[in-house]
């Protein structure tokens, strides 16, 4: 039996966001980082002293849960001839492997995802990794503009069912991705382009957040960690409050 692409889009998502917004990796990594929160117990994150096993399963998570995830819903979604799906999968690949390349650097990417080719892809440089975002994100523009096909609404917990909210979002990706690459080569060309030929976020209403639920296990990961499991060892740092 294969599942209908539309209905494999929320676990994508949900996995994509509790991956990078988890205690773990946003809390005891990003935030304390940031100095947005601080740690009096089991701190070795905070003094960026990262646990191998949450950089082992960070990785495992993205490239199974995201992009494998994703690259399914590409796949079912053009054997259905579902273009806006195909899109949104291509969307989320390109994603998953954004946060891969900026916190590792080189990874598998042509190679990855085909077992019947290899089981240890090479690993390719950043800049081949952000040439193929890049490729992902114009093939999913046009997709998602295509109108041939429709985005399942609810399951798609980002944008309802919006193809032109989700045109926002890879070509707001593709900015993004455009900007981090700058310092290496010129991309004036292709953000100017982006300004004045596509539709990309315009406030915080288009941004691609997950609205999570008010019950565990759909709330807030920080939530569910902090409140609901009883950890009290996230304190807000003193560099944010002096700062207010």
């Amino acid at each position: 039996v294969t599942v209908a692409s539309g209905l494999l889009t929320a676990d994508v998502v949900r996995f994509a966001s509790n991956t990078i917004y988890s205690t773990f990796v946003g809390g005891d990594m990003g935030s304390c980082w940031s100095q947005q929160l601080a740690k009096v117990q089991y701190n070795n994150e905070a003094r960026y002293i990262p646990r191998e096993s949450i950089l082992e399963s960070t990785w495992k998570n993205l490239y199974t849960d995201v992009i494998e995830g994703a690259k399914n819903i590409q796949d079912v979604a053009t054997e259905e001839g579902n273009e806006p799906m195909q899109g949104v999968g291509l969307v989320l690949q390109a994603y998953g492997y954004s946060l891969l390349t900026d916190m590792y650097g080189s990874i598998p990417f042509s190679e990855a995802l085909q077992p019947e080719l290899t089981l240890t892809p090479k690993y390719d440089t950043q800049e081949a990794v952000y040439t193929g975002i890049l490729v992902m994100l114009d093939q999913a523009n046009t997709l998602l503009a295509s109108g041939n096909g429709a985005i399942l609404a609810t399951s798609d917990i980002l944008y309802g069912g919006d193809a032109a909210q989700w045109q926002k979002f890879a070509n707001s990706l593709k900015f993004r991705s455009l900007m981090r690459i700058s310092g290496k080569t010129d991309v004036s060309s292709d953000l100017q382009d982006i300004v004045n030929n596509r539709s990309v976020f315009g406030s915080n209403a288009d941004e691609a957040k997950v609205i999570y639920l008010g019950a565990d296990p759909n709330a807030n990961p920080m939530f569910e960690t902090i409140v609901f499991g009883n950890r009290a060892e996230w304190k807000v740092n003193t560099v944010l409050v002096l700062s207010l």
